[in-house]
């Protein structure tokens, strides 16, 4: 049993990547955008993964969560500013990025989410970090662990940063902090949800159809539903929000879960959820790359090459613009984990051969 929940998971993060990656080229579920609830899956699944024994050694737990995260991420920020200076040396694009520095590097990520333009999916690995650091002191914040008062309080301050989000026009630094806050709240519900009883309860057809009539009759009613975390915007109704993160979430857990039930180790979703963090970072590289080929070819406008998210003809080609979103950058990482252990080898084959 814990063996086919653990499979579930690494499959709702695989369906979880995917929706990612469409969502960055083509949504054709307008009737239930992507954006309406897939980064609350991705906070919700982490809290359901998180071992409260990790409070008993924070600094640990700190360690490794940034090694996990925010080493690669630095990495890939890294490399993605030179790939940007190359670009907009060589290409004329993005003549509007800010000069290589500290602030550029390393502050301005941490405060307010910038990123390069060929990186700007991996904001979300910086403020997950600081979900999972809030969520370690959690308790001491409410006075409790109590599921009641721990949902309560972070329902209440995600509830206050939607808000935020629609009533002000919020520097950066606001701006994180709201993405920290919104964020939170679904990486408690997982917490919780893993922990309750009557989870399982929750997996039958009778919820199921609720949930999907809940998304129809959104959808009839025109409900505006397509949010975009990263800039805090939240149109529409405030407590919608919710309700389209929790049910759009729980329709990937439903169908990763019967999944499961018949997956192998070398199923592909299970691969996909395994590789989240370098498809996270890596995706509109891959994307940016396929229209230095399809825009030259199709003749389409140049200047599209300088919007990551611009796609040649999306609603025809959109498969073609996921698949190397999602298998590209495994590509990529593991040539380079094979490159690097080849380097490896050749100068640990060296080592105690001194030339005669």
């Amino acid at each position: 049993m814990p063996q086919q929940r653990d499979a579930a998971i690494s499959i709702a993060r695989g369906l979880g990547i995917i929706v990612v990656v469409l969502g960055h080229c083509y949504d054709p579920f307008s009737w239930y955008p992507i954006y309406s609830y897939h980064m609350a899956l991705f906070f919700l699944l982490s809290g359901f993964v998180f071992n409260p024994a990790h409070r008993a050694d924070a600094p640990g737990y700190v360690r490794r969560r940034a090694k996990r995260l925010l080493a690669p991420y630095f990495l890939y920020n890294l490399l993605f500013a030179g790939l940007t200076l190359a670009c907009a040396a060589g290409l004329g694009l993005w003549t509007d990025i800010r000069p290589l520095s500290f602030r550029a590097l390393v502050y301005e990520p941490l405060t307010t989410g910038h990123q390069f333009p060929l990186f700007n999916g991996g904001w979300f690995l910086v403020t997950l970090f600081f979900v999972q650091l809030a969520f370690l002191f959690l308790p001491r914040l409410v006075g409790s662990d109590a599921p009641g008062r721990v949902l309560g309080a972070t329902g209440a301050m995600a509830l206050a940063c939607v808000l935020t989000g629609q009533w002000f026009d919020v520097p950066p630094v606001v701006n994180q902090i709201g993405k920290v806050g919104f964020g939170l709240f679904f990486y408690a519900c997982g917490f919780q949800a893993r922990r309750w009883p009557g989870l399982e309860g929750l997996f039958t057809l009778r919820w199921l159809s609720a949930s999907v009539l809940g998304a129809v009759v959104l959808a009839c009613l025109g409900a505006t539903t397509k949010y975009n975390l990263s800039a805090l915007s939240f149109p529409g109704n405030a407590l919608l929000v919710f309700f389209t993160s929790l049910s759009g979430s729980y329709l990937v857990l439903f169908l990763a879960r019967h999944l499961a039930q018949s997956a192998r180790p070398d199923n592909v979703l299970i691969l996909l959820g395994d590789n989240t963090v370098p498809i996270m970072c890596l995706h509109l590289l891959c994307f940016f790359l396929l229209n230095c080929v399809l825009i030259p070819a199709s003749g389409a406008d140049p200047a599209q090459l300088g919007n990551t998210l611009s796609a040649v003809n999306a609603p025809r080609l959109f498969p073609l613009y996921v698949a190397a979103g999602l298998f590209g950058p495994i590509g990529l990482t593991r040539a380079a984990a094979s490159l690097g252990a080849g380097v490896r080898r050749r100068l640990q084959g060296g080592v105690g051969h001194p030339a005669p």
